[in-house]
């Protein structure tokens, strides 16, 4: 028995129809393993980025923590110059306080010399009084002493009037008559004697008066 075109055409669509039957399970199964295999990579692929950004986040937690510890340094270097600041401070405010004291000091000082000057200048001032007084005392006793020169001079003029006049007279009388009474001749002489005591003494009062007046010029 031949079999004909329409034999073989419905065996081919039978067997098409077993073989699909018998591929429908296996292309689902393909289908599955494939659907895995796209969710395998695309977990795999979901973990590399996360792992990628957990390497991030390392690689950002690893620099804050150098960041930080630069900061910690930042900080203790701070905390030092701080410390050294304030030392230097603490020893500027104790030069400050010893000069306030040394100020202080120099303070009591300037005012009990200001009292010492007051108290000079008061000293000062009783004597320049002192020597006003003084100054006016020596006026006064100059005036004295010139009036007593005066006074000398016209003594010393009278006296040498007297010599001129009298004495010489006298003597020139004696030496022309040659007078031989030995009294009047004694008394004559004593008279010149004493006079000259006179004269010397005036010698001596003119004397010690000009020296004076030296001085005091």
């Amino acid at each position: 028995m031949s079999l004909t075109s329409e034999d073989l055409l419905a065996i081919s669509q039978l067997l098409d129809t077993k073989l699909d039957a018998r591929l429908k399970p296996m292309e689902n199964d393909i289908k599955s393993i494939r659907d895995e295999q796209i969710l395998m990579k695309n977990e795999q692929r979901r973990f590399r980025d996360e792992q990628a950004l957990m390497k991030n986040e390392l690689k950002l937690f690893r620099d804050e923590q150098v960041l930080m510890k630069e900061e910690l340094k930042h900080f203790r270097d701070e905390q030092i110059l701080m410390k050294k600041e304030l030392e230097l401070f603490r020893d500027e405010q104790a030069l400050m306080k010893e000069e306030q004291t040394r100020i202080r000091d120099e303070l009591v000082l300037m005012k009990e010399a200001q009292a010492h000057f007051r108290d000079e200048q008061i000293l000062m001032k009783d004597e320049q009084a002192l020597m006003k007084k003084e100054q006016t005392l020596i006026k006064d006793e100059l005036k004295l002493v010139r009036d007593e020169l005066s006074l000398v001079k016209k003594e010393q003029t009278r006296i040498s009037l007297i010599l001129e006049n009298d004495v010489l007279h006298a003597v020139n009388i004696l030496s022309e008559n040659y007078l031989p009474a030995a009294k009047r001749y004694e008394s004559a002489t004593e008279k010149i004697a004493a006079m000259q005591t006179d004269i010397d003494i005036m010698k001596k009062v003119i004397a010690d008066h000009s020296e004076k007046l030296q001085k005091i010029s």
